[in-house]
């Protein structure tokens, strides 16, 4: 079989009014399955804005799992939802083997998080991406990933995928 490269990302949210950075995260991906690693806030709700941000170029670019980690309610509150071991083990390997060369490319070195969100971002990878047509929309379920193991996503997976 063949190979699915590694890759380290950094997120940044800064603040437009003062530049300062607002928030963050460090994760990395290995196809397209996308895991953070570690985050914080220096600004209220900044985190929260962050992650959506990050969540929206995550579906658009073709990643099918996000795994936040263990547990916490925040997480269950963006989206998150319980997997078992087994059927995480299953997407990871589904997520590295369909689709081993999934990136996160933006057109210029930066993006407004309100723009990604409301899916005025329309390029990623180098390709178009639609913003969330309601075409698009309807062929993907509300299914994320959490489980007692801790992995939680809510990247959404298209009916094709499950």
């Amino acid at each position: 079989k063949g190979t699915c490269p590694l890759r380290l990302y950094t997120v940044e949210v800064y603040d437009v009014a003062t530049g300062a950075l607002a928030a963050g995260e460090l994760g990395y991906a290995v196809g397209g399955v996308y895991t953070s690693l570690t985050g914080f806030s220096a600004v209220d709700s900044s985190g929260s804005v962050q992650l959506a941000a990050l969540g929206m170029l995550l579906e658009r670019c073709g990643f099918t799992l996000w795994d936040l980690g263990m547990y916490m309610d925040y997480k269950k509150r963006l989206g998150g939802r319980p997997m078992g071991r087994t059927a995480f083990l299953k997407a990871v390997r589904r997520g590295r083997v369909e689709r081993p060369n999934v990136k996160i490319v933006l057109k210029g070195e930066r993006a407004n998080c309100r723009d990604i969100i409301d899916g005025k971002v329309r390029e990623c990878n180098g390709r178009m991406i639609d913003g969330g047509s309601k075409e698009t929309r309807r062929e993907e379920t509300g299914e994320g990933y959490l489980g007692k193991e801790g992995c939680m996503s809510p990247v959404k997976r298209r009916k094709s995928e499950r």
